[in-house]
């Protein structure tokens, strides 16, 4: 038998109820800064998709709620997981749950290096309890994790973090949504919500890899070619003035974008911008 949650997520869209105190409010998306937990999974599964990603799930009797410790969750479409890499060196985590009731600094030992993925998918049981998550890498030879993705043996064990924060999405108005294929699952997660019949924005996605055309609320276009994309953002700054724009990409490209929409007329708090990645070094 489980407890109940410590803390009550709110959907996708905002709604229902927010029993947390880590509830940070921002002009368009309220966003959910819970505890530290730490878990340990295990690699059960991988798979290449049709765009090229590699597709890890990751299960294990820790993903569960565990007496006051709620089980894994996630309320936005690029909420991540934290991945917990060690050095040869590095002290061992414990292999017991462990939640840190307070929020600060990631409580692994020195040696360890963090790395975030956008949380691909939650699979859970009839009663709602989670049984595993999946999280897609970029297939690149020399990635600290990408290497590990590659060659880990099924059963292989890892050390995982909650979400740093959750970001809900607004209920209504317009969102602009651009990302390179290291955002592709944050945009097809997006692209999910919106085809759920939760209240939300409309609006245009810009994505590497279009699964189709969108749907009623979001229309997808094919990511132009990177010499192209900001002055297409700028084009869709003048169609959508009051649009909320989320850009994910690499960090200058990423950069550059924001700056160009800022030019254009858009105030910053419009402008949701992330660097996946830095060019010249290893993707995550």
């Amino acid at each position: 038998m489980t407890s109940r949650p410590v803390n009550e997520l709110p959907a996708l869209d905002g709604s229902g109820p927010i029993r947390s105190k880590h509830v940070a409010a921002v002009r368009h998306r309220p966003d959910i800064r819970p505890p530290w937990v730490l878990r340990r999974v295990e690699l059960t599964a991988r798979e290449v998709l049709p765009t090229g990603l590699l597709r890890l799930t990751l299960g294990g009797e820790q993903l569960r709620s565990v007496f006051c410790v709620p089980g894994l969750a996630n309320s936005g479409f690029d909420d991540v997981l934290v991945v917990c890499l060690p050095d040869p060196d590095a002290a061992p985590l414990p292999a017991r749950i462990s939640p840190h009731p307070l929020r600060g600094p990631a409580p692994v030992s020195p040696g360890y290096a963090l790395r975030d993925y956008t949380i691909a998918n939650l699979l859970h049981d009839p009663s709602g309890e989670c049984l595993a998550v999946q999280i897609d890498v970029v297939r690149h030879a020399g990635g600290r994790f990408a290497d590990w993705a590659e060659e880990a043996p099924l059963g292989a064990e890892l050390d995982v973090l909650n979400p740093r924060m959750m970001r809900l999405l607004p209920r209504t108005g317009r969102i602009v949504a651009v990302g390179d294929d290291a955002a592709q699952p944050a945009l097809e997660g997006l692209l999910r919500h919106s085809a759920g019949g939760q209240a939300g924005p409309s609006g245009v996605v810009l994505m590497p890899h279009p699964p189709g055309p969108g749907n009623e609320r979001l229309r997808v276009e094919r990511l132009p070619e990177p010499g192209s994309v900001t002055a297409r953002l700028v084009e869709l700054a003048k169609e959508e003035p009051e649009a909320y724009f989320w850009l994910a990409a690499e960090s200058s490209r990423v950069t550059a974008w924001r700056r160009a929409l800022i030019e254009a007329g858009l105030s910053k708090d419009q402008v949701q911008f992330s660097g996946y990645w830095k060019l010249g070094k290893p993707q995550r």
